[in-house]
């Protein structure tokens, strides 16, 4: 959400999203960067976000417009940090290192240059990084992307960032859907986002939050069959067993690994929903 909205961000203190990300880059003019830098302090350090987590998108830290928008975030007390900084532009892991931000700061990394596309492995090994996205609408102009339909153009890039994330155990976010109006739309991309094996998607107005949830989340029926693999690989007979069956399936315990993740991931949502 633009920091320069105060009253989307007093919105967002109610929608059922997991992380507000309160944008200072491209959603802000260049005459208001001043004024959504100052809203955004105040909003962050006013609070009541709930469970959500609290993203703040800078400028591009190699200029001053971003370099104030750092020492703004090096001013605030400890107590209205925001769970991470989402830094633009970064094509490299110097990028990350010049941005001047506290070592102990969770980093979050847009990818949308050629460079960065090509880099996703070092920048996804930082030790400050815990999340990247994809950032579509950047990287198709970079690249010179003509059509987004069903984004082949983009296929490589999307899947490289997956497997970095994945190789470094990050979260890893989809790029927005722009067409706010076509829910069928962004169901299909949400649909191949989720193929490809990102955790998420990232989104730009609240009609597109029940859409990515209800796709992103597991199924009754997904949560249903974790835990009845769960269940078994408890059982004591199964105890030290490496392969058993499950509701007529030869399971691994590859599968109980990801039984357990999928059971965690519906606790966090019924969490979130509480």
């Amino acid at each position: 959400m633009p920091g320069s909205n105060d009253r989307a961000l007093i919105k967002a203190r109610t929608l059922p999203a997991d992380c507000i990300i309160i944008d200072l880059e491209d959603a802000v003019a260049p005459e208001e960067k001043q004024l959504a830098r100052e809203a955004a302090v105040a909003h962050l350090s006013e609070g009541g976000f709930g469970k959500r987590e609290r993203i703040l998108r800078i400028n591009d830290p190699s200029d001053a417009v971003g370099q104030a928008d750092i020492t703004a975030v090096n001013a605030l007390p400890a107590e209205a940090l925001p769970e991470a900084i989402l830094l633009p532009k970064i094509n490299n892991n110097g990028d990350l290192d010049s941005a001047n931000l506290s070592k102990d700061m969770p980093l979050w990394v847009m990818i949308e240059t050629a460079q960065a596309v090509l880099n996703c492995a070092e920048i996804a090994a930082h030790p400050q990084v815990t999340c990247l996205i994809a950032g579509t609408n950047d990287l198709a102009k970079d690249m010179q992307i003509r059509s987004r339909a069903k984004r082949e153009g983009m296929l490589y890039a999307l899947s490289k960032m997956v497997t970095a994330a994945r190789a470094h155990r990050l979260s890893v976010l989809d790029g927005v859907f722009n067409d706010i109006h076509d829910l069928a739309g962004l169901r299909l991309e949400c649909e191949h986002g989720l193929a490809l094996g990102f955790d998420g998607k990232t989104l730009i107005h609240p009609n597109q939050i029940e859409t990515a949830n209800t796709l992103f989340a597991p199924t009754s029926d997904e949560i249903d069959e974790a835990k009845s693999i769960i269940s078994a690989f408890e059982a004591p007979e199964n105890a030290g067993k490496g392969v058993i069956k499950v509701n007529g399936k030869m399971t691994e315990l590859l599968h109980l690994g990801q039984a357990r993740q999928l059971v965690a991931i519906a606790a966090a949502i019924q969490n979130m929903e509480t």
